[in-house]
């Protein structure tokens, strides 16, 4: 449950007068209608409130997870509840009369499900992808929401869902293959290196590095031994910066056109390389 400093009058837990007490001391403020908040309450949930609606979206998910950020307020409304023009504030009409949570940021699935069907394939699967690899969402009920969109939108691009992404710039760089059908895998293990990131083809490998996990002197030897011991046996090795993936995606997506132009990924490695290939379970159309 998101914790955003704010909750109705009966949820706070205070007797009338303990509560009364509270709001007389500026412990609490009254923000909308039967809610109340700490001075300290998240002010994108504050914010939502006052405009009639509830935190959702991109903007109601867990701090830990890696969220594609646009800039905007997101927030719902229910079916037959006027939508606020706000500049900067991306209203979601739900298509019920009912909340179906009493609180202020609506439920995780609830706005996962509303990135997928808002918001760009890439962005809808990096935010579910995101979630079962912080094991915030099973592989199962994630597949659940994926299956539930429109065939258009699972065509178009949802098919390709993989519980094993490690990351969202993971999930960015494989999408970008399989929306080429360029064969890739993800988070395979060689032995002898361990796992990797992506394999594309027979021998391409793709690292893609993270600023948070992918710094520091001991870190950085690791990923060079691992290099070497790819070489050694066959494999070609991109290792791509973070960087490389958001900051300049577009002068990157020029390299690996040129990468895939060689043709090399599709040649085997070397016969002592021994590789687990994780399948996927066929996801529903």
């Amino acid at each position: 449950m998101r914790d955003t400093g704010v909750a109705q009058r009966s949820d706070w837990g205070l007797s009338r007068s303990e509560f009364a007490a509270a709001v007389s001391a500026g412990r609490l403020l009254r923000i909308a209608q039967g809610w109340y908040a700490t001075p300290q309450a998240d002010p994108d949930t504050v914010r939502a409130l006052r405009l009639g609606g509830r935190l959702c979206c991109l903007s109601a998910l867990p701090a830990e997870m890696w969220v594609p950020r646009d800039g905007r307020l997101h927030i719902a409304v229910r079916k037959s509840d006027p939508a606020p023009a706000v500049s900067g504030v991306t209203v979601h009409r739900l298509r019920s009369e009912g909340w179906g949570s009493s609180e202020a940021a609506l439920p995780l699935e609830t706005n996962l499900h509303l990135a997928l069907r808002h918001h760009s394939v890439e962005v809808g699967l990096t935010v579910v992808e995101t979630a079962v690899e912080q094991g915030l969402l099973t592989p199962m009920a994630a597949a659940r929401l994926v299956e539930g969109q429109t065939s258009r939108r699972y065509l178009s691009g949802l098919r390709h869902f993989d519980p094993r992404s490690g990351s969202g710039s993971e999930t960015r760089v494989r999408l970008w293959f399989q929306r080429r059908n360029v064969p890739i895998r993800s988070q395979v293990q060689i032995v002898g290196v361990g796992r990797v990131d992506l394999l594309v083809g027979e021998s391409l490998v793709i690292e893609v590095d993270s600023a948070a996990f992918h710094t520091g002197r001991e870190r950085y030897e690791e990923d060079r031994r691992r290099d070497l011991a790819l070489t050694a046996l066959g494999f070609q090795v991109v290792r791509l910066a973070y960087a490389q993936v958001f900051a300049s995606w577009p002068t990157t997506v020029v390299l690996l056109k040129q990468v895939l132009g060689s043709g090399r990924y599709r040649l085997p490695p070397s016969p002592d390389a021994l590789l687990h290939l994780p399948e996927l379970r066929r996801l529903a159309a």
